[in-house]
């Protein structure tokens, strides 16, 4: 009698644990629970910190979950051929979330807001380097139109936009890469070649007028 108590009591945990599990993958899945809209973006950069079930934010607020990450040409499958534009797409990672119905009921389109200049964002959270998806509507959206892809999304897409520490790291590269091309020798030739011209004259002026 004990042992068969025992039995259904496990198995009672087994079962209350699936249903956990279960519960816990649509929670990923679909945000809260509620109906959602899947969404997805491409990024070249590196996505370390984020990961399926980071939240997607709108201004610090939080309108859904990521449900997958991996590489966009693994998803959709090799281009017949390799050029210059297909090789691109090997360097695209695909990021796909979950946006909550209840949070957009009263908004436009995904689609007339991504014409309004809606972006996404890989943001860090903090100093723990723990990622998150952000959206938002930036300025000279035009500037960051999305990649141009070879086959057909399985949803809607919107493009990204380089995350505050790809651009300060573009930003240094690019100053590095200026400075590099500054004649530095020839530059301070010249300052010297001016300085001593001045004391030169500074010193037969002096001489003038002893």
């Amino acid at each position: 009698m004990k042992g068969r108590a025992l039995y259904l009591r496990v198995g009672a945990l087994v079962l209350v644990g699936i249903a956990l599990a279960v519960g816990f993958l649509l929670f990923l899945a679909g945000g809260r629970g509620g109906p959602s809209q899947l969404v997805e973006t491409y990024t070249t950069e590196s996505v370390q910190g984020l990961d399926v079930g980071a939240p997607v934010r709108y201004r610090g607020v939080s309108i859904g979950r990521v449900t997958q990450i991996g590489l966009a040409a693994v998803e959709y499958g090799r281009p017949g051929r390799i050029g210059a534009d297909e090789a691109a797409e090997f360097q695209l990672v695909l990021v796909r979330f979950a946006l909550e119905q209840r949070m957009l009921q009263n908004a436009p389109s995904i689609e007339q807001m991504i014409q309004n200049g809606l972006r996404a964002r890989i943001t860090a959270q903090g100093l723990t380097g723990v990622n998150y998806v952000e959206l938002d509507f930036v300025p000279n959206a035009a500037r960051f139109p999305g990649p141009t892809v070879s086959w057909t999304p399985q949803n809607p897409v919107i493009p990204s936009v380089p995350s505050t520490v790809t651009q300060v790291r573009t930003a240094a590269e690019q100053l590095v890469e200026r400075l590099a091309d500054v004649p530095l020798e020839q530059i301070i030739s010249d300052v010297s070649a001016v300085l001593s011209n001045i004391a030169r004259q500074t010193s037969d002026g002096d001489l003038a007028v002893a």
